[in-house]
């Protein structure tokens, strides 16, 4: 006898009603995440590249071959002497910190604002002569009676730009590696921003001092994971606290 009951076929039976769903496969979560915190990594590794290209662009000029008799060049890779006269100065104060400026003048190009230390500065008068080192079109260094100041300035654009890249890759590992008591959007602003803010400020310091490589690196690897870690032990309590 044949009896063929409605609305069945064979080897497809459905689950009964109310039987919970499958969870999302463990390979996919595994993947995504893993994607994800290779795209954390890639622009963390990239921030830091982008640094020491900087680091290096500032210091390149003190093993600089001298340029030769050619006419100069806005980016030739050597460095040339020549001097400059001392137009004006100007010290700038805030909250007990002076800032000593000169104005100097050199032939064939504008008239630059310097920066200097306080002994150079008193050393030094409208009218004085000093002696310049060009890199690059700009004035590497300035020079008077056993005075000495580099005058490079940090590109603060591109520490910013820097800075921010390196926070959004530290954010995407610490949103992944870390539960978050806030939307993604709103995680990887938090948590991006603060270690843009630790890398602008100790990036900034680095770049201004021009310590030996290895230094530099030393500090500044530290100082990020630092940055980074700091904000997987400290938002998310202090976020569910506020919630709460």
């Amino acid at each position: 006898m044949n009896i063929r009951r409605r609305g069945t076929k064979q080897g497809s039976a459905k689950p009964p009603s109310g039987e919970p769903a499958k969870p999302a496969r463990p390979v996919v979560r595994g993947l995504a995440l893993g994607l994800l915190v290779a795209a954390g990594l890639a622009a963390v590794a990239v921030g830091f590249r982008w640094f020491f290209a900087v680091y290096d662009g500032m210091g390149a000029y003190r093993t600089a071959p001298v340029c030769g008799t050619a006419a100069p060049t806005p980016h030739e890779d050597c460095v040339r002497g020549g001097t400059g006269r001392v137009e004006a100065g100007r010290v700038l104060s805030d909250e007990g910190n002076r800032t000593y400026l000169l104005t100097v003048s050199r032939a064939g190009a504008p008239t630059r604002e310097l920066k200097v230390g306080e002994a150079f500065y008193e050393d030094v008068e409208v009218g004085s002569e000093v002696e310049l080192t060009v890199w690059r079109g700009r004035v590497a260094e300035v020079a008077h009676h056993g005075h000495r100041a580099r005058t490079l300035r940090t590109p603060v654009l591109t520490v910013i730009a820097l800075s921010l890249l390196v926070g959004l890759g530290s954010a995407l590992l610490v949103q992944r590696l870390v539960e978050q008591p806030v939307s993604v959007p709103a995680s990887i602003a938090l948590n991006g921003g603060w270690v843009a803010l630790f890398v602008v400020m100790g990036g900034g310091v680095l770049l201004e001092a021009q310590w030996s490589f290895a230094l530099t690196l030393g500090l500044a690897v530290p100082g990020w994971l630092a940055g980074a870690a700091s904000t997987a032990l400290i938002f998310p309590d202090w976020l569910e606290r506020r919630s709460s």
